[in-house]
């Protein structure tokens, strides 16, 4: 097993499917992250963008300098620097269960679930109150029933976030910032954005099938900080399609 805080591709490819945040010694504010069956790359605070092949080649296979500490976290000796860092990897793979919450800190912890929508979650830090997060759907087709027959039908669905507000979310306090959200059907992701405790965000209209009077749309949506220990956030809701006109 790796003891060091840096390791081989095999023990980062470990690292990442136990929803750890991994990246080259190098790389001082980049990370590799998988997710939902994707490679995810993450610069900054810019929006995650799935990796393409000319962002990886021969050497970062070959490399023996991966690593989930931060850069800030790593001094000439290979240890951690202060008390917030996480403990670099063990090389001790975990349930191959995708655990790693979309915007998850690099060295995050534990996880949970939530049977009732699917996901599964990282937990947060309880002793803060961190805000939640709601997901509100509307059927936007043009209509107020379908007509022509039996058959799957096209309806347009509206779907807006909110962010709510906590003592901990006040400028200053740690559940302050910038979150990064996003919505899925099932395993397809609708929509990718950030938001900030308080607002309420427009995500466009989305085309989906289904047979009226029968058909109910599920939308799921997570939100994160990154690289807080704020876990994920997640919220769900369904929508009815309208029937068929009598």
């Amino acid at each position: 097993m790796s003891t060091s805080a840096y390791f081989d591709f095999k023990t980062a490819l470990m690292a990442a499917h136990s929803g750890f945040f991994v990246r080259r010694r190098a790389w001082s504010d980049r990370w590799l992250q998988y997710y939902n069956g994707l490679w995810w790359n993450r610069v900054g605070t810019s929006a995650p963008t799935v990796v393409r092949t000319s962002d990886f080649g021969r050497d970062e296979f070959l490399a023996t300098d991966w690593t989930n500490l931060p850069a800030g976290c790593i001094s000439n000796a290979e240890t951690p620097t202060g008390t917030t860092c996480p403990d670099a990897f063990s090389g001790r793979a975990v349930d191959p269960v995708d655990t790693s919450g979309m915007g998850a800190p690099a060295g995050g912890g534990g996880s949970g679930g939530n049977a009732a929508s699917g996901i599964i979650a990282r937990a947060a830090r309880a002793s803060i109150l961190w805000p939640s997060l709601a997901i509100v759907l509307e059927d936007l087709t043009p209509s107020e029933c379908y007509s022509g027959g039996e058959g799957l039908r096209t309806a347009i669905v509206g779907a807006a976030l909110t962010l709510s507000v906590t003592a901990d979310t006040a400028n200053g306090k740690p559940a302050h910032g910038t979150y990064f959200v996003t919505v899925r059907r099932g395993n397809l992701v609708l929509f990718v954005g950030h938001i900030v405790p308080g607002e309420s965000v427009d995500c466009g209209t989305f085309e989906i099938s289904g047979m009226p009077g029968t058909t109910v749309f599920t939308l799921n949506a997570r939100a994160c900080m990154p690289r807080s220990n704020g876990g994920d956030i997640i919220s769900s809701a369904n929508l009815a399609m309208k029937p068929w006109c009598s």
